[in-house]
């Protein structure tokens, strides 16, 4: 019975050692998402529709501002009759711009999220392969800085294999914590 007690309380003292020694990890979720190489293409998309959509928004603001500077310059001309048709389809030019723009963000929005999401779920699963790989418990997201304090003796920067696990250029750290330092593409 003794040994048994004994096997017990050893087993339980390792338990708790392993508990202690931070079964965590953390990484900056929003800045590996950004180093990503599919992420700067994924932008110029955005941009460039996003551009688009500026420029008929542009065109048909011009548009508007034209047809009510020509209403107002010959509006002592027009019959009362003609006056309320043409602001009437003044009423509906600026309608349909302000449904156009509605639809702009709306779009650019969705297009945004599609682009994205690819990504992100590449992302979360290269931390889960990482983090399953490592044994660990959880990984926390530094980028949201929700936490208040991570003992880095503890915790595990898995910034590192993430990198590596998505092919993301990096220099190692010469520094005491020797933390990846990231190669943005433009480097």
């Amino acid at each position: 019975m003794k040994h048994i007690t004994t096997i017990l309380l050893t087993l339980a003292a390792a338990l708790t050692a392993t508990a202690q020694e931070g079964h965590f990890g953390y990484i900056n979720y929003r800045e590996t998402l950004m180093l990503m190489p599919e992420y700067a293409q994924a932008q110029e998309t955005i941009q460039t529709i996003q551009q688009e959509y500026e420029q008929e928004i542009e065109r048909a603001d011009t548009e508007f501002y034209r047809q009510y500077m020509e209403y107002l310059h010959g509006q002592k001309m027009l019959s009362s009759t003609i006056i309320l048709k043409r602001q009437k389809e003044l009423q509906q030019l600026y309608e349909n711009s302000m449904e156009f723009k509605k639809n702009f963000r709306d779009s650019l929005s969705a297009e945004r999220k599609a682009l994205l999401e690819p990504l992100e779920r590449k992302l979360l699963d290269a931390i889960s392969t990482v983090s399953r790989n490592m044994g660990l418990e959880y990984v926390i997201d530094m980028s949201s800085h929700s936490y208040l304090y991570i003992d880095p003796e503890k915790g595990n920067d898995i910034s590192h294999p993430v990198y590596k696990l998505l092919g993301i250029e990096y220099k190692e750290a010469t520094d005491a914590e020797n933390i990846p330092q990231p190669v943005t593409p433009n480097q």
